[in-house]
């Protein structure tokens, strides 16, 4: 997964960086000592000030200095957050050898501004997936209206400057205790983003009536049916898989009257199942049937056809 730095350019067609994580910016290094004739001379230059910017930036989260709304205003991890792992990009950070910085002091303040601007982006995408299957149960729980209001705070001009590192640890855990977070369970988190994207698959799901004991077993059925259709053919093959994983991944949202205990210990639940049986955190099975819905549409339709009724 790729993390994508905004930096502050006016006026340049170098507008981001793409890297595979924060610290590789450290490997940008040379560059900023680099001048070429071969190129326009003021975009270089704004480059070059863009990439410096950039380690004095890197700099200040080693020294404790960075707040949570020069993270913030930055534009750091804006794209894909959710994939970050902030202890280990802490970690490569300090194991690089800064020139006259103590890099042997605890950066736990740091992490902790950076996780809660992680959980930003967790609490839109479960309020959002809330809202956008009408989960009501949901939308009226105490903690998803908790939720709501420290959301707003991060997300607020007065909320980034004023936000200290005391507050932002106060913050992570109230959010991981209305969360019923673990560090066994918090990859499923990233669910809700890939939620967000599969609206056709919900309404098939919906349609089809799969929800509780009674439709799982029902949906099981006709993919046993399907699968000994479409047998020996590797591209559908590949399909049905990936939808025996993406279905549970998706069923826990089809109830819209439980509250958000009952859809996290569900998520998590059938979160943790999946990993065991080869379900990837990036959910890429679940990418998978979003592209696909047409045919599985297909598929049950003949299914029906066929025989298997409830």
């Amino acid at each position: 997964m790729f993390t994508l730095i905004r930096l502050n350019l006016l006026d340049c067609k170098y507008g981001a960086l793409c890297v595979k994580s924060l610290s590789d910016l450290l490997l940008l290094n040379p560059i900023s000592n680099v001048v070429s004739s071969d190129v326009c001379y003021s975009c270089f230059q704004r480059f070059r000030q863009a990439v410096q910017d950039t380690q004095a930036f890197l700099k200040s989260i080693l020294l404790g200095e960075a707040t949570y709304g020069s993270l913030c205003s930055l534009g750091c991890f804006q794209e894909g957050i959710g994939a970050v792992d902030v202890p280990n990009e802490l970690h490569i950070l300090q194991t690089f050898r800064f020139p006259g910085i103590d890099q042997s002091k605890d950066m736990g303040d740091i992490k902790s501004i950076m996780q809660l601007i992680q959980f930003a982006d967790y609490i839109d995408n479960i309020r959002c997936v809330c809202e956008q299957y009408h989960i009501d149960g949901c939308l009226m729980d105490k903690g998803m209206k908790r939720l709501c209001e420290i959301h707003s705070v991060l997300v607020s001009e007065e909320g980034k400057t004023e936000l200290t590192a005391i507050k932002s640890k106060e913050y992570l855990v109230e959010i991981e205790k209305i969360l019923y977070l673990t560090e066994g369970n918090r990859h499923a988190l990233g669910l809700f983003a890939v939620v967000k994207d599969s609206a056709d698959f919900y309404q098939f799901l919906k349609e089809k009536n799969f929800r509780g004991a009674e439709g799982a077993n029902f949906f099981m059925q006709q993919h046993r049916l399907i699968t000994s259709h479409l047998q020996h053919e590797e591209y559908n093959d590949q399909i049905l898989n990936h939808l025996l994983v993406a279905f549970p991944y998706m069923s826990p949202f089809l109830d819209t009257d439980q509250s958000l205990e009952q859809l996290m210990n569900e998520v998590y639940r059938n979160c943790g199942q999946q990993a065991v049986r080869g379900g990837s955190t990036d959910f890429v099975q679940l990418h998978t049937v979003n592209k696909n819905v047409h045919l599985v549409r297909v598929w049950f339709s003949r299914a029906e056809v066929s025989g298997v009724y409830r």
